[in-house]
């Protein structure tokens, strides 16, 4: 298991393996007081999905017409979340995991921490196509619409308005699909601070940042079981 103790870089390296063609998938937690049977469920995995193997052996079993699985986990503060990505073609992984799902498919796409994978249209002065990336999930997206609605409605003046709707989303990993949403959820901001407040200025919000390609920082199971362990 490749086990990151950064949410945006897991979530970054699971986009990554999507666009490779890893598109069904299962996944499933650890609580904290579970995690000394991590290191056991690892090797079960590793051993039966061929999962601990090279890029090249990876590139030689997909041109032999087998099938590939990465095997990646996040460290939260009381649990760890763990996903099993696979490939097409021949591997036990499609034999054994009843419950896998597929990413492509709009009801089992993979929603993890308020975030959802999905593929979305680029616009044509970006190549056009589709892509995946994340964004929050349907009910999510709503609670912040809540949050920027009473922003808009509390606030004194439009700088204050503005510098609370910051706080509120620009913590989030900027994802293309998250930038349209946060963007959108501006505007909305923009539109009720009009509703409530008339013609009262407020500043113009520069340009949304992008994330960043984020560093692979990563914990051994090892290091994830020394205190429940007491070592």
């Amino acid at each position: 298991m490749v086990l990151f103790d950064n949410i945006n870089a897991f979530l970054q390296r699971v986009q990554q393996h999507a666009t490779d063609g890893y598109i069904w998938y299962v996944s499933g937690a650890f609580e904290e007081a579970d995690y000394i049977k991590v290191s056991a469920f690892s090797d079960k995995i590793n051993a039966a999905y061929d999962v601990d193997i090279s890029p090249m052996q990876r590139t030689r079993r997909k041109k032999a017409g087998y099938g590939n699985v990465h095997f990646l986990g996040v460290k939260l503060r009381k649990k760890l979340v763990w996903i099993l990505l696979a490939t097409d073609g021949d591997n036990d992984f499609h034999l054994l995991e009843k419950g896998k799902k597929n990413l492509t498919q709009k009801k089992e796409r993979l929603s993890l921490m308020g975030f959802e994978l999905v593929q979305l249209t680029k616009p044509s002065d970006s190549g056009g196509g589709s892509s995946w990336t994340w964004r929050l999930v349907d009910s999510q997206y709503k609670v912040f619409e809540s949050k920027i609605d009473d922003t808009a409605k509390r606030a004194k003046t439009g700088e204050q308005a503005l510098e609370d709707a910051k706080k509120l989303l620009l913590w989030l990993p900027m994802f293309r699909g998250l930038r349209v949403q946060v963007g959108k959820l501006f505007s909305r901001l923009r539109k009720q601070w009009v509703t409530h407040h008339g013609d009262a200025p407020l500043p113009k919000l520069e340009g949304l940042p992008f994330i960043k390609r984020q560093k692979t920082s990563v914990i051994s199971i090892v290091d994830l079981c020394a205190d429940t362990l007491k070592i």
